[in-house]
């Protein structure tokens, strides 16, 4: 006698209805009913390990895209991964030295292949996952941040914006690191605590008196002048 599921199983429906709406294109763009467009570039995740519960948050753009889908729009939601160079570099590097080893002593080639190989298989984990939690992209037009082709439309969108004045270069404050030689983001910060001296910015108000500002960093704060510190006790008055 065949047995009776008396719970709701997931496992089982849920892959083999996502198979069935993929193959029959349930998500690519369809003829708009209203006469409206609606898509989203997915932000890509970086291929640095699985996907992590911050990665939920695409869950948002699914309910839109879904959203706009049953409105009769035509709806595209763009897939696609991030090579996340120097975080991606980072975790490669870690797994060598556990090996006892580095980059430089497996040569130039031996890296580049280590990454490949990376890309590959994170890249695939990814987004098997993004399939398993059920995300209704248009998976035939899924990207990676070093696909020639998306190389070139970075390249052209930033020539644009330069020849537009929308960004310059200048001087700013920017995580250095001393190893890899290039800015890096916060994330890959390592914070450690120090005794520092702390400093007292006193901004004169217009009417009188003032609004003093401590920091330790008083090169981050504008219009104060290095020839207006003045010692005082256990800090700097300025």
């Amino acid at each position: 006698m065949a047995t009776v599921e008396t719970r709701y199983n997931p496992k089982a429906v849920e892959q083999r209805w996502y198979d069935t709406w993929d193959e029959r294109g349930y998500f690519k763009p369809r003829e708009s009913l209203t006469g409206k467009t609606f898509t989203i570039s997915m932000p890509p995740p970086n291929i640095t390990g699985d996907l992590h519960m911050g990665h939920a948050m695409y869950t948002l753009q699914d309910v839109l895209i879904r959203w706009h889908r049953m409105l009769g729009d035509a709806v595209l939601w763009v897939p696609g991964t991030d090579h996340a160079a120097i975080a991606t570099q980072n975790v490669l590097e870690k797994q060598l030295a556990k090996k006892g080893t580095s980059k430089e002593k497996i040569g130039r080639e031996a890296w580049d292949r280590l990454v490949q190989e990376w890309y590959d298989t994170t890249g695939t984990t990814i987004l098997r996952q993004m399939r398993r939690l059920g995300f209704s992209a248009d998976w035939s037009r899924i990207r990676f941040t070093m696909d020639p082709t998306y190389v070139e439309a970075i390249r052209y969108v930033f020539v644009q914006l330069w020849k537009e004045g929308l960004i310059y270069r200048g001087p700013r404050i920017v995580n250095w690191c001393p190893r890899d030689q290039s800015a890096i983001s916060d994330l890959e910060v390592q914070y450690e605590e120090t005794d520092d001296q702390l400093y007292y910015l006193d901004y004169p108000v217009e009417g009188g008196g003032v609004i003093s500002v401590a920091t330790a960093r008083p090169e981050t704060m504008v219009g104060i002048p290095p020839s207006r510190c003045t010692r005082t006790t256990g800090a700097t008055k300025i």
